[in-house]
């Protein structure tokens, strides 16, 4: 599970919100996810968590221009960044606008990536 002290906000207010917390891996695998995933993605977490790697609920072309500042951010062993808007996809078809900001841990020793 995501780290109680990386949450600030109670987890009944998170879930009725419409802020999602990713973590992945380096192979963007999703190892973990908070908040109100139906209504962003149309999946319960438990569909996506372990299940879904993170290619595959954003937009193909956003996916790429993500991977592109991330692995800048890496080379420049940057810890945080803002993401430029990018397109997630809803089950049900639709695309949806998101801002989004990444944390990078170089400690962790499961290299996981959050979002």
């Amino acid at each position: 599970m995501l780290n109680e002290n990386t949450i600030q906000i109670p987890r009944n207010q998170l879930d009725n919100s419409s802020i999602v917390i990713l973590r992945w891996d380096n192979d963007f695998n999703i190892t973990d996810i908070e908040g109100n995933t139906l209504s962003l993605f149309g999946r319960n977490k438990s569909d996506i968590t372990n299940k879904l790697n993170l290619k595959e609920l954003i937009y193909p072309d956003d996916f790429n221009c993500l991977k592109t500042e991330l692995d800048y951010y890496l080379s420049e062993r940057k810890t945080e960044l803002q993401h430029k808007n990018y397109r997630v996809l809803h089950l049900q078809g639709k695309n949806r606008w998101v801002e989004a900001y990444t944390w990078i841990n170089y400690q962790d020793p499961t290299k996981k990536i959050s979002s």
